[in-house]
Formats: structure tokens, sequence, C-alpha cells
């Protein structure tokens, strides 16, 4: 599996233009949207999704280690 290869700056995604083995640590699907301009109300609205998931995935986490 190959991924771009990013590096973090100043709280934004720079992607690099260099595929690299291995596959991504995190998804940067918010940060492209903001990078092409989509509108605010979107942008709130994908971040409050996200934060609602990776909740879940958090209360899923902590239920495996408690089996």
């Amino acid at each position: 599996m190959k991924m771009m290869d990013s590096i973090i700056a100043n709280d934004k995604v720079v992607f690099l233009y260099k595929l690299k083995e291995g596959r991504a640590e995190q998804s940067f699907g918010l940060n492209v949207a903001k990078m092409v301009k989509l509108p605010q109300g979107i942008l709130t609205l994908a971040e409050r999704y996200t934060q609602e998931m990776e909740e879940e995935i958090k209360k899923k986490d902590k239920y495996k280690k408690v089996k």
C-alpha cells in the first residue's frame, strides 16, 4: 500500500507530492476540504461528524479493552 507523503506545519497539512510505502496515520479529508475552500457551513458540519465518529471509535476501543 502506498500513500502521499506529508508533513503538518502551522496546523496545516502540506503534501510533499511523493509516494511512500505504508498507510496514513490519519485522514486529511477536512484539511483538503479547507484547502479547496468549501463553504464554512459544510466544514463545520463535517468537523462535528468527525468528532462524533472519533468519540464512537474511542468508546468501542475502550469496550474492547475491558473484555
